[in-house]
């Protein structure tokens, strides 16, 4: 699926225009706080996302506007064309429309965009939390049963938090919650492994297209409790998460809170054997990152059929130049299309199929 036409108004600083992008790489040019990022976040939410940015429709709002932002997108691919629209009505709701019918964020319909901004270079060598809402984030859009499941394990982590915080549960009820959070936590913790193994097989060709590097790579999931016996089962994670709950839980008394689980999981990347997160250099980091991000297009791709559109937004001034040229080039050779913001045009104009410059909320096409 490509974006062939998109139409935005009131959005941020963008108060209005019309874009015709091109199929493959698409270059947004313009100096800083101009707008470039809230073009991409406009084409991000168009799609049916929420704000890349963590930001309330309402924030999204031109700055004094009575009326509420407007985006469409036309979408074309797969022997079909689709209509987005989503608004911010006088009411304060937002509306999605698709093909002119009522729809929402949880619609299966839509066109998935991948989004690489500059935060997401700490993906390797940031908190755990970044790399769990990574895998979660690419899973919740691949599979909309471990989307509900990892909305039911948040409830239920939530109460079995609670429970343990006021010291006051009692061991028939915690046996009871031990059970269910059980039940809800392999399940995502089996996807995670799965999704692991084959992002470690897309992040090795890619990281070594973009480095020029013949290094092994290594994705290893890192549990939060001891997994009993040597194969990864459903049944073996359920009676390793029943032992080390046992094991524990005097530690989950007096902390009064829960230890273990998918909340308290991670993963690491190796580079030859060797943890990226502690020996890697800032350079290997960074291509391991982008690996990662350009690895979800791939993994989308094998499961929907089509391909994600790639907002990359200023992340090619945080590579040098050799790494920053073979993105370039795997992107002009990617049978996807490709949103890049950036400062200076050197070195990305001479693979976009269209430029488009941002001036104060004012997008052009140049010729």
């Amino acid at each position: 699926m490509r974006i062939v036409r998109f139409e935005c108004r009131y959005f941020r600083n963008l108060l209005s225009c019309v874009l015709a992008p091109s199929p493959r790489v698409n270059l947004i040019l313009g100096a800083n706080a101009q707008g470039k990022t809230n073009l991409l976040e406009a084409i991000h939410v168009a799609c049916g996302n929420k704000s890349f940015r963590g930001a309330h429709d309402k924030d999204l709002v031109t700055f004094g506007r009575s009326e509420g932002y407007y985006l469409k997108a036309i979408c074309s691919g797969n022997d079909r064309s689709l209509v987005f629209e989503q608004f911010l009505a006088d009411s304060g709701n937002r509306v999605r429309r698709i093909n002119n019918k009522p729809a929402s964020l949880r619609d299966e319909v839509g066109m998935h965009t991948v989004v690489f901004t500059p935060e997401d270079l700490y993906l390797i060598k940031g908190e755990p939390e970044r790399r769990r809402n990574f895998l979660d984030g690419v899973l919740c859009r691949l599979n909309r049963d471990y989307r509900y499941g990892l909305e039911r394990y948040k409830t239920v982590l939530k109460r079995r938090n609670a429970a343990l915080k006021s010291g006051f549960a009692s061991l028939r009820s915690l046996e009871v919650l031990n059970s269910v959070f059980i039940e809800t936590a392999v399940p995502l913790i089996f996807t995670r492994l799965g999704l692991t193994a084959i992002l470690e097989r897309e992040v090795t060709g890619l990281y070594q297209l973009l480095t020029g590097e013949n290094t092994e790579i290594r994705l290893k999931y890192a549990l939060s409790f001891p997994l009993r016996g040597g194969n990864v089962t459903l049944e073996s994670l359920r009676v390793s998460m029943t032992e080390a709950l046992q094991a524990c839980k005097e530690k989950e008394a007096k902390q009064g809170t829960t230890v273990l689980g998918p909340h308290r999981d991670d993963f690491n990347l190796y580079l030859g054997g060797r943890n990226a997160r502690v020996y890697g250099s800032q350079g290997q980091q960074r291509s391991l990152a982008v690996s990662l991000k350009l690895a979800e297009i791939a993994v989308f791709k094998n499961v929907k059929g089509y391909y994600p559109a790639l907002l990359l937004d200023e992340v090619l001034a945080e590579l040098d130049r050799n790494r920053k040229l073979l993105l370039l080039e795997y992107l002009r050779q990617g049978n996807f299309q490709t949103f890049i913001s950036s400062v200076e045009p050197e070195d990305v104009a001479a693979v976009a199929g269209k430029i488009f410059s941002v001036e104060g909320g004012r997008v052009t096409e140049e010729a």
